[in-house]
């Protein structure tokens, strides 16, 4: 599975890149995970042996790896992030379809 990374699918931005220790980042501008951290809304990593992408819809988050069809959901808790359930592959919309998708699928 190969994820998108020229073009945030959650609100169109191009996506930057820039390299931590050997890892390669796309991510988008705009802030999406709570934390005090700044984290973006859609990021992709890959070191070479596995691709991640994680989508933040808050109060939730969804990692998809690119070697496995399943995604796993998680919501903010206290102050830190609970895994609610791992699931089929849920596709990347737009950040409003994803929440509108998560929230009738985990209501919280």
């Amino acid at each position: 599975m190969k994820f998108q990374t020229h073009e945030c699918p959650l609100c169109g931005e191009v996506l930057r890149f820039g390299k931590i220790a050997g890892v390669s980042m796309y991510y988008c501008r705009n802030v999406g995970a709570p934390g005090g951290n700044n984290k973006s809304h859609y990021e992709v990593e890959t070191d070479g042996k596995e691709t991640i992408q994680h989508l933040y819809a808050f109060p939730y988050a969804i990692d998809n790896y690119a070697s496995q069809g399943r995604s796993r959901v998680y919501s903010w808790v206290g102050s830190k992030w609970k895994l609610i359930r791992e699931v089929p592959r849920i596709q990347a919309k737009t950040q409003d379809e994803l929440l509108a998708h998560l929230q009738s699928t985990f209501p919280l």
